[in-house]
């Protein structure tokens, strides 16, 4: 892959490996600090991207503004998607709850001029509903998520 001769690389292996093996091997492209890794989540509506879903615990604000324009980049190249919109998972759709990174991470993608349609902060129930095409959360939340929705599945 950093030579250019693959697009893409697959591990069964582990995943701590992997994401150092991304960072520091391969190397995260230019503005983003920190590789995530992301799932296509089915929804009552298609599907949406979820990210960071196991790479990155405690996620500050910056990164998982990262994380959305990364998920942005991939909805529209995966999902055939023009303009996809991007939530932030939080405790609450109202801008005065949830931990600090979450809420100034929701400032910066509403002030920000970034081409990204922000829609707000969405709820753990929208993630299924697919209220959003992009669903940015921090690796701590977004694996407890993950492994949930496998468990109701199976």
């Amino acid at each position: 892959m950093r030579n250019g001769e693959a697009d893409a690389a697959v591990s069964a292996g582990n995943t701590g490996a992997l994401m150092a093996m991304a960072r520091f091997i391969l190397k995260t492209l230019p503005g983003i600090s920190r590789p995530a890794i992301a799932a296509l989540w089915p929804t009552l509506r298609s599907e949406s991207i979820v990210l960071d879903v196991g790479a990155t615990i405690g996620a500050d604000a910056a990164q998982l503004v990262e994380f959305a324009v990364m998920g942005e980049a991939m909805a529209r190249c995966l999902l055939g998607l023009e303009k996809p919109t991007v939530g932030l998972l939080n405790v609450g759709v109202e801008e005065i709850k949830g931990v600090e990174q979450v809420k100034e991470a929701g400032r910066i993608l509403r002030e920000s001029r970034l081409p990204i349609e922000y829609a707000g902060f969405i709820e753990g129930d929208d993630i299924g509903k697919g209220t959003v095409d992009v669903v940015v959360t921090e690796c701590f939340t977004g694996n407890i998520a993950l492994k949930t929705a496998e468990g109701t599945a199976q």
